[in-house]
């Protein structure tokens, strides 16, 4: 009876072990998507899966490869499935500290979500911490596969129900790299709160091209554009920028 119930207990825990990672997986989906509410629905989750997270104070950040023309193009399946790989497997390990804990799933659209839980809600350090968390990132990637990565930073919320606000945030600032190139760190914070007055001293600008020669414009429209990275305009200004400019050109 004894041999019989400890070969029972040892299938048992294989079948936990093996399906480990699907529980892994489930559960970090529910963070993202809000199906906890509470940090006590996630206890459970923690408990069975030996994962230490703090119970408030939350950041997301989301990474993915740059689509640089040389070498993207290049790039079979099963190469990016790699990348994918390693990048999760340094972001889910890339903080866990007295201060910070990491939780990553790799997405379908082969990005790769972390989600930062702090000790403390002090919103500026905890920024500092991810936004250093991406550049280990980026450098441990540039330094094993010779490829660049961007990260997109969500806001900082207090309780677990709020997490996947930021995630959509992340994916909005991540969206916005292109105002910085690639290897881009891309904070929402950098970008959501575009003041009136940088709007309106920028389409001065725009207004002024009308009254330039061909000859000044080019540097005219450079000026602008450096305006625009410098003063970090949403994605969705810009093309009213762009826009703008078209029409002050040639109407």
């Amino acid at each position: 009876l004894y041999n019989t119930l400890a070969e029972s207990d040892r299938d048992i825990r294989e079948q936990l072990l093996k399906s480990y990672p699907s529980i892994r997986w489930k559960m970090i989906l529910g963070i993202l998507t809000g199906d906890f509410k509470k940090y006590e629905d996630l206890s459970n989750y923690l408990e069975l899966l030996d994962i230490s997270f703090y119970p408030n104070n939350y950041i997301v950040m989301l990474t993915e490869i740059d689509q640089r023309l040389d070498i993207f193009m290049e790039m079979s399946d099963n190469m990016i499935s790699e990348y994918v790989n390693t990048i999760y497997n340094i972001a889910d390990k890339i903080s866990n500290s007295s201060e910070a804990k990491s939780l990553s799933l790799k997405t379908s659209e082969n990005k790769v979500v972390t989600i930062f839980s702090f000790e403390t809600n002090d919103i500026d350090k905890n920024i500092n911490i991810v936004s250093s968390c991406a550049n280990i990132l980026q450098n441990d990637i540039i330094s094993a596969f010779d490829i660049t990565v961007s990260c997109g930073i969500g806001g900082f919320y207090s309780d677990i129900g709020n997490v996947n606000n930021s995630y959509l945030e992340a994916e909005y600032a991540l969206s916005n790299k292109f105002l910085l190139g690639n290897s881009a760190v891309v904070s929402i914070e950098d970008i959501v709160f575009t003041q009136s007055e940088d709007i309106e001293d920028i389409l001065s600008m725009i207004e002024a091209l009308k009254n330039k020669s061909i000859y000044s414009m080019h540097e005219s429209i450079d000026e602008i554009f450096n305006e625009i990275v410098q003063r970090k305009v949403a994605q969705y200004i810009f093309k009213q920028f762009a826009i703008s400019i078209i029409i002050n050109i040639f109407l």
